[in-house]
């Protein structure tokens, strides 16, 4: 595309401002602007326009949220084997492929890079990219399988992330199992509907949410490859929660054994006023309500069991069989939502303006918005403390520190749970167990059993379990 239909496609649509600086451009800042002005769908963009207008969906009637169904992880081991070998043997067919969300920059952490490769081991400093890669390489092999790794990445960092796992090797993993793709971006816009230039040669866009995974999964022909590898289902995870279980076989097996089109894991909200997203039957529809949503009153409602009676919390821990993600795309269900934001732009004069209050229009879609669409959904229950530690923050909640000292407590967990001296543990500053020793408690205590006193004794780093 040259400089004359890039004008008219941007005129057609009012947005010829975008080339007010043309004149200022190198070649390369030129031939940058243009590429990007070829890759926006404006009919798109001009149908996203119309939700601005749109009012603000009223919170729901009280009365109409209930407690949605949900089943403990606990109750599946203890005394519904059958689920969980079910979900074995799931794995074993290597029907299941880890889908990963990656786009994110390590800003917020003060760290400059894709956030997977930030290292957030307690001992060893492994980064969270190598801990997932230890984790699939151990399933691999406890379940003589090969799994693949699909993983979205954004325009920010795929380049960086690509050329993280080329130089570390892909950590011991197929290259060809890793599949990198890009998650499409969109252009915010101002009240008058006009695009944010973020520099002289830059249009302002944003990523188009977490839901942007279901069309970018066929765009770049990850639903195709994972249906001829016989894929049936996606384990969802988030890139900053170094304590997930990508594969548990407790919840692929529930899903296999419910026929669900979409499952998710929840834990146990911490407290009435937690500010996280909450998993409740709307109508007899189960949806993802965030806490804003809910009235003070039903916020602190207990049940009978004297627990609160909507606690199921969202991770966006997600298996979501692949018939279902093939579907909505064809019936062209996913809807975008509309937030009014604070974004940063480029003047008429050509200096950076800060606004100090919402100013523009961003368009985004959430990968739980396809809930109340499945027909058959499987909710099941989780200890926070064994599959939550997100590294959000730089200090304080959610930051690399309580996401390392969770880390620490996990693993000193499974050596009490095996038996080591409770004195030597509680001496021990951090402890690591990378799933390339054991994957699960269970593991742990069968690969430990009468060999603890050598690690008491020796306090050193053997076979991937780590003391400092």
């Amino acid at each position: 595309m040259d400089y004359k239909e890039a004008f008219e496609k941007a005129s057609k649509f009012g947005q010829e401002h975008i080339f007010q600086f043309w004149d200022e451009l190198s070649k390369e800042e030129r031939e940058s602007l243009l590429k990007q002005v070829n890759e926006i769908d404006f009919d798109e963009i001009e149908s996203l326009k119309k939700l601005t207008s749109k009012k603000e969906k009223a919170n729901p009637d009280p009365k109409s949220i209930s407690a949605p169904n949900s089943i403990k992880k606990e109750k599946i081991m203890k005394s519904e084997k059958s689920t969980y070998e079910q979900g074995v043997t799931t794995l074993k067919e290597g029907k299941v492929a880890c889908l990963m969300v990656a786009g994110g920059q390590g800003s917020r952490l003060g760290f400059e890079g894709p956030k997977g490769c930030f290292p957030i081991s307690p001992v060893e400093n492994k980064t969270l990219f190598q801990l997932f890669a230890e984790q699939i390489l151990a399933n691999q092999k406890k379940y003589d399988v090969n799994l693949q790794w699909y993983m979205m990445t954004s325009v920010a960092n795929n380049a960086q992330t690509k050329e993280f796992f080329e130089e570390n090797n892909y950590f011991g993993l197929d290259k060809k199992q890793i599949h990198f793709f890009v998650q499409k971006m969109l252009p915010a816009i101002n009240k008058e509907g006009k695009f944010f230039l973020k520099t002289k040669s830059e249009i302002f866009t944003n990523p188009n949410g977490t839901g942007g995974v279901y069309s970018a999964l066929k765009e770049n022909g990850i639903l195709d490859h994972a249906k001829k590898n016989n894929i049936e289902f996606f384990s969802f995870v988030n890139v900053d929660n170094p304590l997930v279980e990508i594969f548990d076989p407790a919840h692929i097996g529930l899903v296999k054994e419910r026929n669900s089109d979409y499952s998710i894991k929840v834990v146990k909200k911490t407290n009435p006023e937690e500010k996280v997203g909450l998993i409740c039957n709307v109508n007899g529809i189960t949806q993802v309500l965030e806490y804003s949503n809910i009235s003070e009153e039903l916020t602190h409602e207990k049940n009978e069991e004297n627990d609160l009676l909507l606690n199921l919390a969202n991770l966006n821990i997600l298996i979501i069989k692949r018939d279902f993600i093939e579907q909505i795309l064809k019936d062209n269900l996913l809807e975008y939502v509309v937030a009014f934001k604070k974004i940063p732009f480029i003047s008429e004069s050509g200096e950076l303006f800060q606004p100090d209050s919402p100013n523009g229009y961003k368009f985004e879609t959430f990968v739980f918005d396809v809930m109340p669409l499945t027909k058959n959904i499987s909710i099941i229950e989780d200890l926070r403390e064994d599959i939550f530690a997100p590294v959000k923050n730089a200090e304080g909640v959610d930051s690399p520190l309580t996401a390392r000292l969770l880390m620490n407590r996990k693993a000193k967990k499974w050596m009490l749970k095996a038996g080591f001296d409770k004195e030597i543990v509680d001496h021990i500053d951090f402890a690591e167990i990378s799933p390339l020793f054991a994957l699960t408690e269970e593991d742990f205590i069968e690969k430990v059993e009468n060999k603890i006193e050598f690690y008491e004794n020796e306090m050193i780093a053997e076979e991937n379990f780590y003391f400092q």
